[in-house]
């Protein structure tokens, strides 16, 4: 718990010296998976104890009051989202470590694009269950050869994306104070403020671990977050997560 506090704290302060520490895959997972945990319990106490009207999305919401078991049940929602989230990253950055930047990221452009556009025809009606999951499959299977074509340090780079919660965990302190004034500028801006800075120490992170330049990593990164995102609504169209766990997911 100290080591995992140790690397906590480097990593919001002085993330630079915090990347060495994830190339000692065994002992950093151990400690990025305490981040990961303590960030679920506090996310999970947050939402329990804030006002379900506030801000105004989540009253749009029509969640209403939830306790601690929903939210932590929300939050755990995200555990398979990290995986679709380290999958098709791992696939992203080997697509755009090599080649001309615009034509690699025009690649994963429309690697992202194929996937909406099965999601959207599903939403009309027109790719039937079955064969949507299977043409997620399909679209998923050039990304293990991806992912195997080339070494990546991926224990890793697992080991930062957990980690990077860190910043969720500093954020809830200044999102209460936001909450407690019922100022709803003051909280956006001050998720987007943590959500940036992530994204930065996450890019910078990445180019420490794997050696591909900023702009490559960012656009790696940014665009398999899109992916998550998509295999969000897609765990709700085949029903795997109930509607108000989508709705929890959106409104925050």
């Amino acid at each position: 718990m100290a080591s995992a506090l140790r690397l906590a704290l480097s990593l919001a302060w002085s993330p630079a010296g915090a990347f060495p520490s994830f190339k000692r895959p065994g002992a950093s997972l151990r400690e990025s998976l305490i981040i990961y945990g303590v960030f679920l319990l506090v996310y999970a106490a947050f939402f329990a104890h804030k006002p379900p009207d506030f801000p105004s999305a989540m009253e749009n919401a029509g969640l209403g009051p939830r306790g601690f078991g929903f939210w932590l049940q929300s939050g755990l929602v995200s555990t398979f989202l990290y995986a679709v989230w380290f999958g098709a990253l791992a696939a992203f950055l080997n697509l755009g470590r090599e080649g001309r930047l615009f034509f690699r990221t025009l690649l994963q452009l429309l690697w992202v694009a194929l996937a909406a556009a099965f999601m959207a025809l599903h939403v009309k009606g027109r790719m039937p269950l079955p064969l949507f999951a299977a043409a997620w499959l399909a679209a998923a299977a050039p990304g293990v050869w991806l992912v195997r074509s080339r070494p990546l340090p991926l224990a890793a780079i697992l080991s930062l994306l957990l980690a990077v919660n860190v910043f969720g965990i500093i954020s809830f302190a200044p999102l209460a104070v936001a909450v407690h004034l019922r100022s709803e500028n003051l909280y956006m801006g001050l998720q987007f403020a943590f959500l940036f800075w992530m994204m930065g120490v996450t890019t910078k992170g990445l180019r420490d671990l794997t050696g591909i330049s900023l702009p490559r990593c960012f656009m790696s990164l940014l665009l398999s977050f899109a992916v998550t995102i998509l295999a969000l609504f897609s765990m709700y169209l085949i029903g795997a997560i109930p509607p108000d766990l989508l709705k929890a997911s959106m409104a925050i």
